[in-house]
């Protein structure tokens, strides 16, 4: 049997939390890493104000489902 994989729906959000976004997933990955014995999956989805501002959706139905499946949901700041 592998090393548990924990799906993390990642939503940096706008402004700074998408600054802030990288340096945190940098951060948990080097974790895992000196943690071992499991692994994170991170996969991004797009929400917030300025996706709002430039589509009239701040959370389209596929990002709502990537955090329904996820073990975890790592949220930026978001307008």
């Amino acid at each position: 049997m592998g090393m548990p994989d924990f799906h993390i729906a990642v939503f940096p959000g706008d402004g700074i939390g998408q600054e802030v976004m990288a340096p945190c997933l940098d951060l948990l990955a080097r974790v895992s890493r000196a943690v071992g014995g499991f692994t994170l999956r991170c996969i991004t989805h797009t929400a917030g104000a300025a996706l709002y501002r430039d589509t009239g959706v701040a959370l389209p139905d596929e990002a709502l489902r990537g955090a329904e499946e996820a073990d975890a949901i790592l949220l930026g700041a978001m307008g």
